[in-house]
């Protein structure tokens, strides 16, 4: 066990210079070519919108949970309701359960059970409309590590009159995707019409879906692409009054102006958290709410002028229509300075007109270096695993 120790401890510092997984499966696959590339997940949408690097934000400490069921937060929901109330769920394996938590202590002050619902793997949740208008929850059932799935499911229900221990009705909507099963953990409702987007969670990048809000009984509707996003998404919200749309990853937040799929506006750095997992914005519109597994905080986080001020949400594009760039970002051209960089007001650190930073130069080499030593161990773990059975790949007892 010496020699695969040696190699954990080779590779733990340059892994956590490279949080990002999808960045050293690229390196794994392209050699040395991965260093001198900044293709990394999302740089193709912040080429477009003259945005490099993520831009420093400035936390802090809201409150602790102290409820010891809340631990595998992976989903944020502010009430309409019941305003200062978060709709708080955890990971795979609580079932479906949804807390409302004071905003302000962290105190849980409701249980929520959707009734007759056998979950799987529910993963995200979202405020927006039901039919007839009013505010409804939507749980979504989307988690599905193994892209196997035949269909996942959304659950909506209706937010409670009151707060305490509560079941609730809940319609199921199965659906799958177009070009077949998918994973996800990040679902956004607009806040004003009954229409949903989802974003599938993959490495190279993630994918913006729009879902049907109505389906015959007994039948699979079918989601339908739109655009590219930012790969491992496990969450994102849209603001209250549907301004804008925040989709997070463990590391960064990206901000959009107007409803999926948006113009990006920025690109954020979330404070660390070890499976940073829920986000969703707070009262005011100018900060976010952040949480995660295996952490008993609740962070806000400040966000950039330009992330919030009128004059960068003026142009807001159409719902529906993509303004990502297509797929292949190799066709594009250099990247130009975003629509806010020269507004007054704005940070200048979070429009900028280079393609790549110097964090990632250092991140792409050091997904190489990190690849090349697990190869080259797994390697020297083989031949002396060979060495000792003198059969190809055999296990000695």
């Amino acid at each position: 066990m010496t020699g695969p120790l040696v190699l954990a401890l080779l590779c733990t510092p340059l892994l956590v210079l490279t949080p990002d997984p999808a960045s050293v499966a690229a390196a794994a696959t392209s050699g040395a070519a991965g260093a001198a590339s900044t293709d990394r997940p999302g740089t193709a949408i912040e080429a477009a919108a003259g945005i490099a690097s993520p831009t420093p934000a400035p936390s802090s400490l809201v409150c602790r949970f102290t409820d010891a069921r809340l631990t595998e937060i992976s989903g944020l929901v502010p009430s309409v309701r019941h305003p200062g109330i978060l709709w708080v769920h955890n990971d795979s394996g609580d079932g479906p359960v949804l807390y409302g938590v004071d905003a302000k202590t962290c105190k849980t002050r409701a249980v929520l059970r959707l009734r007759r619902v056998q979950a799987r793997d529910i993963e995200a949740a979202a405020i927006g409309v039901g039919p007839s208008g009013a505010a409804a929850l939507w749980v979504a059932d989307v988690g599905d590590n193994r892209d196997s799935w035949p269909y996942v499911t959304l659950y909506r229900s209706p937010e409670p009159a009151r707060l305490g221990p509560s079941d609730v009705p809940a319609v199921p909507l199965r659906f799958t995707y177009a070009d077949g099963a998918h994973n996800a953990e990040t679902l956004l409702a607009d806040p004003q019409q009954e229409r949903l987007w989802l974003v599938s969670k993959q490495l190279a990048a993630g994918r913006l879906w729009s879902l049907p809000t109505t389906v015959e009984s007994g039948s699979v509707a079918v989601a339908q692409p739109l655009q590219d996003m930012p790969a491992l998404a496990t969450d994102g919200a849209v603001s209250a009054d549907g301004s804008r749309v925040v989709v997070r990853d463990y590391l960064d937040a990206w901000v959009y102006a107007g409803l999926p799929p948006g113009r990006l506006l920025a690109r954020i750095e979330l404070p660390f958290q070890p499976q940073g997992e829920a986000v969703a914005w707070t009262p005011d519109g100018r900060g976010l709410h952040v949480a995660g597994e295996r952490d008993d905080r609740l962070l806000r986080v400040e966000l950039p002028t330009v992330a919030w001020t009128d004059t960068a949400l003026a142009a807001t594009p159409s719902p529906g229509v993509p303004t990502a760039p297509p797929t292949n970002p190799a066709a594009q051209s250099a990247p130009t300075p975003g629509p806010g960089s020269s507004t007054a007001g704005t940070d200048a650190a979070a429009l900028v007109t280079t393609n790549g930073s110097a964090s990632d130069w250092w991140r792409a080499i050091a997904a190489v270096l990190a690849s090349a030593l697990l190869l080259g161990g797994l390697a020297l773990l083989r031949r002396r695993r060979t060495a000792r059975s003198g059969q190809p790949g055999e296990l000695t007892p």
